[in-house]
């Protein structure tokens, strides 16, 4: 009887085990809020200089580009941009190329980020191209 009561028990454990890693994996496609909120965090992040910073940065940055991957910009916004403007997804493959990088920068990862700053409204100055993507060493 016990053991029955056991392995009833593992197999109700198992089951709901399950659903919680099936529902975490099935994430919706992020709204246009959502994604600008998690580039205002991670802006946040990048100009924290808490003990585990760059642990949030790493997280926010993974997170975004997941994001980034699987956004479909309405089409009201979609109307709007420019031809010569990268669409979201590039960020995506730039965050993960930042971040494979060996020797990077928060300024790297801030340029990674351009398509969905634009995307969200953000300007860069009119008078400044942002930096490449591609990651530099940091200077001495």
């Amino acid at each position: 009887m016990l053991l029955s009561i056991g392995i009833v028990g593992l197999v109700l454990v198992a089951l709901a085990s399950q659903r919680l890693v099936a529902e975490s994996s099935a994430t919706p496609d992020p709204t246009r809020g959502e994604l600008c909120a998690e580039l205002d965090a991670l802006a946040a992040a990048v100009s924290d200089d808490a003990v585990f910073a760059t642990q949030e940065i790493n997280h926010r940055a993974r997170k975004l580009s997941r994001w980034a991957d699987v956004y479909e910009a309405p089409t009201s916004t979609a109307t709007q941009r420019d031809d010569d403007q990268p669409p979201v997804a590039q960020a995506g493959q730039d965050i993960r190329w930042v971040l494979s990088s060996v020797a990077w920068e928060s300024a790297d990862l801030i340029t990674a980020t351009r398509p969905i700053a634009l995307e969200c409204g953000w300007t860069w100055p009119l008078t400044t191209q942002p930096p490449a993507a591609q990651p530099r060493p940091p200077s001495t």
